[in-house]
């Protein structure tokens, strides 16, 4: 044997090394990523990791009611007096005229004065006759 030949045995023999060294590696990484691949495809589908509800724990986590209180600002004048401050008025009101009605020609107005008067001094700081009188009195304003 020659020199020449034996370095390329060895060179031979160092090149195969390599070559089963990087497909070990190949397919180790292969398996790898194919475990997360699957396991990713199991946490999708089925929606539970470790015994937990993913979509129970998010609700828990991010969303909230939080009820904000919109202030509004005092407006106070030079001498400290307050001219304007924020408050809560609610507007009640009822529809009259005749001619509210929608396309099955069903009345989108009050038809019977009395009982809504009625139902509505249930709720309302008021008596029934008082929200008649109401009543009326708008509607001659506005003829």
């Amino acid at each position: 044997m020659t020199p020449k030949n034996n370095s390329n045995k060895n060179k031979s023999k160092a090149h195969n090394y390599r070559f089963r060294v990087g497909r070990i590696f190949q397919v180790i990484i292969a398996l790898v990523f194919l475990i997360f691949v699957v396991r990713f495809l199991y946490i999708g589908l089925s929606n539970h990791v470790g015994g937990q509800n993913i979509e129970e724990r998010v609700d828990q986590k991010y969303r909230q009611n939080i009820t904000l209180k919109a202030n509004r600002g005092t407006i106070y004048d030079k001498n400290g007096q307050v001219i304007v401050e924020d408050s809560h008025v609610y507007s009640v009101y009822a529809v009259l005229d005749k001619s509210y009605i929608n396309s099955k020609n069903k009345p989108l107005y009050v038809v019977d004065k009395k009982k809504t008067a009625t139902q509505l001094a249930t709720v309302l700081p008021m008596t029934a006759d008082k929200i008649l009188e109401i009543g009326r009195a708008s509607c001659r304003e506005r003829v």
